[in-house]
C-alpha cells in the first residue's frame, strides 16, 4: 500500500474535516448566542425561535430537492458552489441590523449549508476505500463534538469580546480559507449519471415515504428530535434571564458539556455494540428525565451547579440518541438505505424547526425580563421523551419479528 496514497487520503478527510467545522458552527453558534441576540437587537423569544428554526427548515426542505440531482453533478465544483453562496450568506448574517434582514440571512444560510453535510461524506465515500472508510467517516462525524468543545466557547468569547457580529464574519473567513484548499487540493470528482429523471427520483423517495413500515421510524425520529429541541435554542436565554449566570460564562456549558459528550459517546457506542440498542437505551432516557427537569426548573443556582446540571442534560440527551439512530439503521434494506436516510435526515430538520417554533410561541419573556414557561416546555419534552419510548418499544418488536 503506497504511503503517499495514505497520506492523500488523510489529507482529503482534514480538508473536508475543516469544512465541516465551519459549517457546523455556523449551525449551532445562534443558539448559545441567543441572549445576545435578544438584547441588541431587542427581539423576543418567539422572534428568536424563528431564528433559531429558519436554518433547519430551509435545510430540510433542501435536503430533499438535493436527493433527486445527488449524482447529476461533479462533486468538488457543486461543493464550491455551496461554499461560495454559504459564505456569502453567513456575511449576511454578521451583517444584519435587524431581525427581518437576519432571518432571511438564515434562510439563505440554511438552504446552502444544509446540503454541505450531505456532500461532504458523498466525497469521502467517492475518495476514501471501504476498509480505511469507517474511520474516515469516525473523523468527520466527530466533527460536531469538536465544535462543541472548541468553537462554540471561541465563537461565544468572540461575541463577548466584540460583539456576535465578528463570530459570523470568523465562520466566514474560515469557511473561505477552506474553500482555497479545497481548490487547490481536492481532485475533480465528476459522477456517473444515472438514466432516471428527477422526476422518477421524486416518485421513488415519494413512495418509500409511504410505505407503512417506515411510518413507525420517522415518528420515532421526529418524537425525539423535538423532545430535545423544544430546549436546546432556550438553555442559554434561560441560564442569563432565569438562573443568573453571565453572558460570558455561558461558554462553560458547551466547552464542559462538549467534552463529557465526546468521551461518553464512544463508549455508549461501543455499549451499543456489544449489548444492544434495548439494554443500553432504557437507561439512558430514564437517566436523561431528571435533568430535563432540573434545568427547565430550577433558577438562581451558583456557576458549578448549573454545570453539574448542564452537562449531565447534555450527555444523557446525546447518549439516548445513540440507540435510538442504531435501531432506525436496521429499519431500511440496502436498496432503500439512501433514500430512507435523506427523508430521515429531512425529517429530522422538520421536527427541529417546528419545536423550535412551537416553544417560541408558548416561552415569554415577564415585567422582570425572566423567561415564562420554560417549566411548561420542559414537562413536554419529559411527555415526549416517554411517548417515544413506546414508539421504540414497538419497532424494536417488529424488527424483530422481520428478522423471524
Amino acid at each position: 500500500m503506497s504511503q503517499d496514497l495514505i497520506r492523500r487520503e488523510k489529507l482529503y478527510v482534514g480538508l473536508l474535516t475543516g469544512i465541516q467545522f465551519f459549517n457546523i458552527l455556523d449551525f449551532v453558534i445562534l443558539l448559545p448566542l441567543g441572549p445576545l441576540f435578544m438584547r441588541t437587537l431587542q427581539i423576543t423569544p418567539g422572534q428568536f425561535s424563528m431564528l433559531a428554526s429558519s436554518y433547519s427548515l430551509s435545510a430540510g426542505i433542501m435536503g430533499l430537492i438535493y436527493s433527486l440531482f445527488a449524482d447529476s453533478f461533479d462533486r468538488k465544483k457543486f461543493l464550491l458552489i455551496l461554499l461560495s453562496g454559504f459564505i456569502i450568506t453567513t456575511l449576511a448574517c454578521a451583517l444584519a441590523k435587524s431581525f427581518h434582514f437576519l432571518l432571511i440571512a438564515r434562510i439563505l444560510a440554511g438552504i446552502f449549508g444544509g446540503i454541505i453535510t450531505p456532500v461532504v461524506y458523498a466525497i469521502v465515500t467517492d475518495l476514501i476505500p471501504f476498509k480505511r472508510r469507517g474511520r474516515a467517516m469516525g473523523t468527520i462525524m466527530a466533527t460536531f463534538s469538536i465544535t462543541s468543545i472548541f468553537g462554540i466557547p471561541t465563537g461565544l468569547a468572540i461575541a463577548n469580546a466584540w460583539g456576535w457580529r465578528y463570530t459570523f464574519f470568523l465562520i466566514s473567513a474560515g469557511a473561505f480559507f477552506a474553500s482555497l484548499l479545497i481548490i487547490k487540493l481536492l481532485p475533480s470528482i465528476p459522477v456517473t449519471k444515472t438514466i432516471n429523471t428527477a422526476t422518477e427520483k421524486l416518485i421513488k423517495t415519494f413512495k418509500l415515504g409511504l410505505q407503512k413500515h417506515f411510518q413507525l421510524p420517522f415518528l420515532l425520529m421526529m418524537t425525539f428530535t423535538a423532545s430535545g429541541f423544544l430546549l436546546f435554542p432556550f438553555l442559554s436565554p434561560y441560564a442569563v434571564k432565569n438562573i443568573g449566570i453571565s453572558e460570558t460564562e455561558i461558554k462553560y456549558i458547551y466547552f464542559i458539556g462538549g467534552i463529557f459528550t465526546v468521551f461518553s459517546s464512544k463508549l455508549t457506542g461501543i455499549l451499543t455494540d456489544r449489548y444492544g440498542s434495548m439494554k443500553i437505551f432504557f437507561p439512558a432516557l430514564f437517566i436523561s428525565l431528571p435533568f430535563i427537569y432540573l434545568y427547565t426548573h430550577i433558577e438562581n443556582i451558583k456557576l458549578s451547579s448549573l454545570l453539574i446540571i448542564s452537562t449531565g442534560f447534555m450527555v444523557m440527551i446525546n447518549l439516548r440518541f445513540i440507540p435510538v439512530m442504531t435501531l432506525l439503521t436496521q429499519s431500511p434494506s440496502i436498496n432503500e438505505r439512501g433514500a430512507f436516510m435523506a427523508i430521515l435526515l429531512s425529517l429530522r430538520s422538520f421536527a427541529s424547526a417546528l419545536a423550535t417554533a412551537f416553544a417560541g410561541y408558548l416561552i415569554t419573556e415577564n415585567q422582570m425580563g425572566k423567561l415564562s414557561n420554560f417549566d411548561l416546555i420542559g414537562n413536554i419534552s419529559i411527555c415526549l421523551s416517554l411517548i417515544g419510548l413506546l414508539l421504540f418499544l414497538r419497532l424494536n418488536n417488529n424488527l424483530k419479528k422481520e428478522r423471524g
